[in-house]
């Protein structure tokens, strides 16, 4: 069962996903949310690139994850991303206005906006 029901939430639709691909049509949403994926990710410029398709003009990316620092839990350190170099792949991906919030205790909070 999922998680959301749709009549709850009608305008959150869960997916299954490919690591790069996503099943939506070019420009079709207005938010993406990425919440402890990126660390994850073999390739997260390819992903970036795709979410960028499916946004919409002035559509927003919100990516949290861990942050590069020795926790009790969580991933292991080295497959975690500094923030500078999150908002380097979202620089190059295409994404513009990127702003960061630090004030998580264990992760980062990244936002960008397709223009």
């Amino acid at each position: 069962m999922l998680p959301i029901e749709y009549h709850e939430e009608p305008n959150i639709i869960p997916l299954i996903m490919e690591e790069n691909r996503i099943n939506l049509s070019d420009q079709s949403v207005d938010l993406v949310l990425m919440i402890s994926l990126y660390h994850e990710l073999d390739d997260p410029e390819k992903l970036l690139k795709e979410c960028l398709r499916i946004l919409k003009n002035n559509g927003k990316i919100c990516i949290i994850d861990w942050k590069k620092e020795k926790t009790e839990f969580g991933p292991p350190i080295d497959i975690r991303y500094l923030v500078e170099n999150i908002a380097k792949h979202l620089k190059t991906s295409g994404f513009s206005d990127i702003n960061s919030d630090n004030s998580l205790t264990l992760h980062n909070v990244l936002w960008a906006t397709k223009k």
